[in-house]
């Protein structure tokens, strides 16, 4: 049953039915300057760097154990909630004008950014968490750097009904395209860092094809996640909180497995906001 009253979450403290865990990012891969959002999990630092290794075009499961990922704690049978999270980035310059909190949930590794022919994907394995697909959405990221040409791809996947559906996407101008981890599935920063759903839909269970109007190099990863919250570094060498209880009444369910991660956009230079430290603390009934 989830918290239902501040006492209960107080308790749970009090009780020793929390964890508190530290991460921290040194570098990731080149200038993401000009590009929307970036992936910092395949940055090094802790939790250590996520390659999406797997066999070409087969759905991969992202399981969260020991440091492949933000250590939620230790396995309970209760329920798991995220009581508070804080960022701090110790660069130069600049600043994170939107950083989102993910479940990352499977992936499609190896999608060839060069062929224009339909790419089907395997999925022999389905969502680990949220297996329904409710509120899962898509983002692309540069497994390996491109040429960084415009193109558009069309992508055939599955809703939370268990509905076939397709849509069109625009990949990314010239630019970050060319640095690993960026995503390529938008070339305008507005649009955000995932791709569009069909009219109606509210999330994804797997993803069935990719096709790409023309090639753009490199090759590329279908990424399959929940969304949990977001936060904004705003200013140097100071630290943003969230705290769940405070600021939302609703704390965010981390369920077990989770494999907890963190995307950006900035206003500069990568290498000039790192480092990146954070702190979470996770709360169970």
């Amino acid at each position: 049953m989830p918290f239902k009253t501040v006492a209960e979450v107080a308790a749970a403290v009090e009780q020793g039915r929390h964890h508190i865990q530290h991460f921290i990012r040194t570098s990731v891969y080149g200038s993401f300057g000009t590009n929307p959002f970036s992936d910092f999990s395949v940055g090094s630092g802790t939790p250590s760097y996520n390659a999406y290794v797997g066999n070409a075009l087969e759905a991969t499961q992202l399981i969260g154990q020991r440091n492949n990922s933000i250590y939620v704690g230790p396995g309970t049978t209760s329920e798991r909630y995220l009581l508070s999270m804080s960022l701090t980035h110790g660069g130069t310059t600049g600043f994170l004008a939107s950083v989102y909190f993910l479940d990352y949930l499977l992936f499609y590794p190896y999608i060839d950014l060069d062929d224009t022919d339909q790419q089907f994907l395997t999925n022999d394995v389905t969502l680990p968490r949220y297996t329904n697909g409710e509120g899962t959405r898509m983002m692309m990221l540069m497994q390996t750097p491109g040429t960084g040409a415009a193109a558009s791809m069309t992508v055939n996947y599955t809703n939370q009904d268990g509905v076939a559906k397709t849509i069109t996407a625009a990949y990314r101008t010239s630019g970050g395209i060319a640095v690993i981890g960026s995503s390529v599935n938008t070339n305008v920063t507005a649009l955000g860092p995932f791709l569009p759903l069909a009219d109606g839909d509210r999330g994804v269970r797997s993803v069935e094809s990719v096709q790409l109007a023309s090639g753009v190099g490199g090759f590329g990863v279908m990424v399959l996640v929940k969304p949990l919250f977001t936060m904004s570094a705003n200013e140097l060498s100071s630290t943003v909180e969230k705290n769940f209880l405070r600021e939302q009444a609703a704390l965010p369910r981390i369920y077990d497995g989770a494999f907890l991660n963190y995307i950006f956009n900035l206003s500069t230079n990568t290498s000039l906001i790192l480092p990146m430290v954070g702190q979470a603390q996770f709360i169970w009934t």
